[in-house]
């Protein structure tokens, strides 16, 4: 239950910095420890012309190379296993996140910090999302909208009546790119909901991005926030936030959109969009009701468009608070 546990808290800051910062220790113990070991067998071979009846001095030799095999060693070995596991442990998901992050130079936690948009817990970062639920049960809670152009099961647009920007609504099966397989070797169409909320969100800003656009670039293991933030080049400004239900509501009727993360069942939850887990963008809010891009628009409950507030945000795990610049409205 410990390592369970462990692996569920992975979308923590502070494991998150916690990876960051040992990857890095690591990269400057391979630096010094070359440079120390010269000095070190240079004063240990002055000590042998010196004094070559010393046994000691030999042994130094053997100690000091078994040291550097083990410092270049260790972060191998620790490199493969994480590669190995891939996306399918959030553990190594969070290790290879937080190597790339200090590969791009970009590793800093960045909160909402205002009433609105306040600090909380950062994503987590695996692809291994449930795809979202299937049952046929009807929606009751879906409403029309003049600004819903189209609610097509693989693409389609929709405008927010707030402040007038378009999003492309993509699902994650989709003949396009649901094929294309990840290293674990699920694929798109089974566990890319966090790539395809990322595409919709993103599209805003540059309408050729897809989810394959995302899945083809390099930040398809970043968090969300991150990864919209990058991609739109900072068209649209993205910062992990609380997943308090009333600072969601406040942020959507600003017009801005927030990208959520939901446990069902299996992750001891409640939400009736997935049985595990499952991301999904929210574009848009009324009086009653919020207007899901869902990455996976089967049927019932997976349908992309409006359902009640009680019922999207329910069982929130983790939320990413999107501001579309003005360029876009």
């Amino acid at each position: 239950m410990y390592i369970l546990d462990m692996v569920s808290t992975c979308g923590n800051p502070a494991l998150s910095n916690l990876f960051s910062i040992a990857q890095k220790m690591i990269t400057i113990i391979q630096i010094l420890a070359p440079i120390l070991a010269i000095v070190a067998l240079g004063i240990n071979l002055t000590k042998s012309v010196m004094n070559p009846d010393d046994k000691k001095n030999f042994s130094m030799y053997k100690n000091w190379i078994i040291a550097l095999v083990m410092v270049f060693a260790i972060p191998i070995l620790v490199n493969a296993t994480m590669g190995i596991l891939g996306e399918d442990y959030d553990i190594s998901a969070c290790w290879n996140n937080a190597k790339n992050a200090n590969t791009s130079g970009n590793s800093t936690y960045k909160p909402v910090n205002n009433n609105n948009k306040p600090s909380g817990p950062i994503n987590t970062t695996p692809d291994s999302y449930d795809k979202g639920s299937t049952n046929n049960s009807n929606n009751s809670n879906n409403n029309s909208n003049s600004n819903n152009t189209s609610a097509s099961n693989t693409y389609g647009t929709y405008r927010n009546s707030r402040n007038g920007v378009t999003y492309n609504l993509y699902n994650q099966a989709d003949s396009r790119w649901k094929d294309h397989k990840y290293s674990s070797g699920k694929t798109i169409g089974q566990v890319g909901c966090m790539i395809t909320s990322i595409a919709v969100v993103s599209s805003a800003a540059d309408n050729s991005i897809t989810p394959y656009t995302v899945f083809k670039s390099s930040h398809r293991h970043n968090y969300p926030w991150d990864a919209i933030t990058k991609l739109t080049g900072g068209k649209i400004k993205c910062s992990s936030g609380s997943t308090n239900k009333q600072n969601i509501i406040n942020f959507l009727r600003d017009g801005n959109v927030v990208v959520i993360k939901v446990y069902g069942r299996t992750k001891n939850g409640s939400s009736t969009f997935t049985s595990s887990q499952h991301y999904m963008a929210l574009l848009d809010i009324n009086d009653t009701s919020i207007y899901v891009g869902n990455g996976y628009s089967s049927s019932g409950s997976g349908k992309t468009g409006w359902f009640a507030i009680d019922k999207v945000l329910t069982s929130v795990n983790t939320a990413d608070y999107c501001i579309p610049g003005d360029s876009l409205k």
